[in-house]
């Protein structure tokens, strides 16, 4: 099954499709309050840009994750893709933020390879299905990171260590 990328999903794309507008609008004032000449480069500089986020916005869409029997391919957006069988997956992580959705983790141990895939695909809840018929996935939770409570425990620990030494 293919799993194609939600770019609408995004929160944030919307303030994409805003600033590729605003690069070209703001080429346009500027013909009328510079020169003519100011006003044409910096209009030709605003649609090279939105040329550049449109050519980006299409490398996004075109991620997916394509599943088969064997396996699963998952083609990024930078054009590379990874491969995992369903054979060589040690671990399956659905790993919970407060900040985030849930997102999966897949590792190989063997080849150290691993691959982190956001819930903004199409059917997300399928494929983790898909892959819960395959392996076991281990729930976590990532939860904030609290540095005092890290240095006042790590300060226990040396305090522990420090009089151990001592008797």
């Amino acid at each position: 099954m293919i799993y194609k990328y939600l770019s609408n999903a995004s929160k944030k794309s919307w303030q994409l499709y805003l600033l590729v507008a605003g690069c070209v609008v703001a080429g346009i004032v500027s013909c009328f309050i510079f020169s003519v000449f100011a006003g044409i480069a910096l209009f030709t500089a605003a649609v090279y840009i939105a040329i550049i986020i449109k050519k980006n916005l299409k490398k996004v869409k075109s991620a997916r994750i394509s599943t088969t029997d064997e396996g699963l391919t998952a083609y990024k957006t930078d054009g590379s893709e990874v491969q995992f069988s369903w054979e060589e997956i040690t671990e399956i992580y659905k790993i919970t933020s407060e900040e985030r959705k849930d997102f999966i983790y897949i590792y190989n141990k063997n080849q150290d390879k691993s691959l982190r895939l956001p819930p903004l695909f199409e059917n997300f809840a399928d494929f983790e299905a898909e892959l819960r018929e395959h392996h076991e996935i281990i729930e976590t939770d990532l939860l904030p990171w609290d540095y005092e409570k890290a240095v006042e425990a790590k300060d226990e620990d040396t305090q522990l260590s420090i009089e151990d030494k001592t008797e």
